[in-house]
Order: structure tokens, then sequence, then C-alpha cells
């Protein structure tokens, strides 16, 4: 009885970390050939002090593999080009969302973008299942410090798990956000920050 015991022990052993690496999450890995969607969400990129350098710097380093949509330049009637966007999608292996942090929340062009433009790929709609596998990184910029957003306060994963759930729920592969703090014009190291930021959203990318 003691021999059966044990061999049920050691294969519990051998079959419990197999079966965690069974149930890992696999995401798609980058590669030269890779297309990378940037969705600016910031209502006036052009006075923006952060996030108009990261998506510059962006540009700089992924050249051809990357396509950046404005937002605030293609849509300033908020009227969405729902197929367009879906297009642009439909050949996107990463889809950044590039956006400030509002009211613990998307500025509301791209909440706007969020609303006409995933409609389709809900579970049961005409797009169901063509957002799968498809790599989704939040990239926010927050003007409030590092210690607003930590215990005993809500920290930023937790606001952007509406975000989560919504990309989630289509099929998106969602990986860890980054976001830097202290994107405001008084800060004297803003250039920094958005350096900072833009190599910690560059090695997210390329790690994948």
């Amino acid at each position: 009885m003691r021999s059966l015991k044990n061999i049920s022990f050691l294969l519990f052993l051998v079959g419990f970390p197999l079966m965690l690496f069974s149930q890992s999450k696999t995401y798609k890995v980058f590669s030269p050939a890779s297309k990378i969607l940037v969705i600016s969400g910031h209502p006036h990129l052009e006075n923006s002090n952060v996030n108009k350098v990261i998506l510059k710097e962006l540009e700089k380093h992924f050249g051809e593999q990357i396509s950046i949509r404005r937002l605030d330049k293609l849509y300033p009637d908020y009227q969405i080009n729902i197929k367009a966007e879906q297009e642009a999608i439909k050949n996107a292996d990463f889809i950044v969302l590039q956006f400030p942090f509002y009211w613990y929340s998307t500025p509301a062009i791209l909440k706007k973008w969020i609303d006409d433009v995933l409609y389709d790929y809900f579970p049961g709609n005409k797009l169901s299942g063509e957002f799968k596998d498809k790599v989704l990184i939040a990239s926010v910029t927050i003007g409030g410090s590092e210690k607003r957003y930590s215990s005993p306060y809500k920290t930023v994963e937790t606001y952007l798990i509406p975000l989560q759930e919504t990309f989630e729920i289509i099929g998106a592969q969602w990986v860890s956000p980054v976001y830097s703090f202290g994107a405001v014009p008084s800060n004297k190291k803003l250039s920094e920050t958005a350096e900072k930021h833009f190599v910690k959203l560059t090695n997210l990318i390329m790690r994948q």
C-alpha cells in the first residue's frame, strides 16, 4: 500500500509541473517580419511632451515594421472610419495603445475608437476570432507620481482591468502594460522620462 502511495506521489510531482506548463500562455514571437500597429490616443499630440517623443522614437527604431495611427489627426470630428481601422488591425501582429491617463482611463477619442472598432470582433459578431493571438500592449503616460499608484492606493494595473477584459474577450494576448509617471511639463527630466518609456516599450515588444 505504501509503495502505491509513493508511486502516486511521484506521478503528482512529475505531472503537476507538466500540467502547469501545458496551461501556460504562449505569446507571439517578435521577428523581422512582425508588423506593429500603434493607436495614438492623445487628443492633442502636437502639444504632448512625452507621447510625441515616444512615437517618434518608435518610428525611428522599427522603420517599415511600424504603422502609427494618430486618432487626433485622423478623426478630429470623432467620426471613426471603422473599415479603415479594422483593415489596419488585420495586418498587425502587435498592437500598442499609446495614450495619456485621463481620469484613470483612456482619453475620449481612444474610448470612441474602442467602442466603434472592436464591436465586430465580439464573440458571435462578423469578425469574431480575427483578433485572436494579436499581442496587445497598453502604453500609458501618467501625470501623477508613482506613490499615488502604490499601496494603499490602487495600482495602474487595477485601473486597466476593464481595458484588459475588453481585449481578452475578443481573443487578444494582453501583456503587462508599460507606464511612466510624472509626465507633466513641470518635470525637469521629462525627456529622460520619455526615453526610458520608449526603451521599456521596445524591450517588451522585442522579447515577446
